[in-house]
């Protein structure tokens, strides 16, 4: 299983700058790297998907992690991007079974992710980016160059299923 770690969106609407970089005091840690924690403890192998403005810093907060870039093929293209640098970095066409988790959803424990592991092919209350997808990289590679930029669409390519799971209560943490 490899967990692929959303960290390079825009955060634009995030009123605290990056939400990669943002030190949560309750966690006593930035949201990149409890987020990268929980994704270790279910994953063989963990991938976080940066931003050039962010890369350095999350690489000093974490060196033994694995980093990347949006390929120059498909830059500001949201998650889309980060998994397809991601499957393209694996360099085969093999399907993969992918643990996603965006960086701004400190709440969720890996206990989750591991339930939408054990689950399959899902993605938590309509939260499309934290999700459990097995895909190709020729799957990603052709939806992006059929022009759709709707994740949503890319889940139903890939047969992903909402998994409702009415304890856990997901936040906007745009407000913070």
């Amino acid at each position: 299983m490899i967990g692929i770690l959303l960290a390079g969106g825009k955060s634009t609407r995030f009123a605290k700058g990056d939400k990669a970089l943002y030190f949560d005091d309750d966690l006593q840690t930035t949201w990149t790297e409890a987020s990268y924690k929980k994704l270790s403890a279910v994953c063989d192998q963990v991938i976080i998907s940066a931003n050039t403005t962010n890369r350095t810093e999350i690489q000093e907060l974490l060196p033994e992690a694995n980093l990347i870039l949006d390929s120059s093929e498909f830059t500001d293209q949201g998650p889309l991007s980060a998994l397809y640098a991601v499957s393209q970095s694996l360099a085969n066409d093999k399907k993969e079974s992918y643990v996603i988790l965006a960086v701004d959803h400190p709440e969720l424990e890996s206990k989750t992710l591991q339930e939408l592991i054990d689950t399959g092919s899902c993605y938590l209350n309509d939260q499309y980016t934290i999700a459990q997808i097995n895909f190709s990289f020729s799957q990603i590679r052709d939806f992006l160059l059929s022009g759709e930029r709707r994740f949503k669409k890319f889940l139903e390519l890939v047969d992903a299923q909402s998994l409702e799971i009415t304890t856990i209560n997901i936040q906007n943490h745009n407000e913070i």
